[in-house]
């Protein structure tokens, strides 16, 4: 079964993706995500079923640091230099759209 990208398609991606693409942009892009998506079809044929799950390679098994308790600021040094706050927290202008009832 092959997969076809068609030009809704990217066009819905820029959409969910909040980007704009032009013409000549969606025309390069389509074939390139056709031909990804025909590749993962294409491993999805692979016999796996005696290879063992792989989760990581590399056999590191922890290389975070412990956890400290350092001094840290208080809630007032924090805010002490915001462009704007209210009832104790940072205010920042919205950063996301409601894209859901778009979709």
């Amino acid at each position: 079964m092959s997969t076809i990208i068609t030009q809704d398609d990217i066009k819905h991606l820029e959409k969910i993706s909040m980007i704009r693409l032009s013409d000549e942009e969606r025309n390069t892009f389509t074939p390139q995500l056709t031909s990804i998506l025909e590749y993962v079809e294409k491993l999805g044929e692979v016999d796996t079923k005696d290879v063992p799950e792989t989760t990581q390679v590399t056999g590191i098994v922890n290389v975070l640091r412990e956890d400290e308790v350092k001094p840290t600021f208080t809630q007032e040094q924090a805010l002490a230099n915001a462009p704007e706050q209210e009832r104790g927290y940072f205010k920042i202008r919205g950063s996301l759209k409601n894209i859901a009832a778009d979709a």
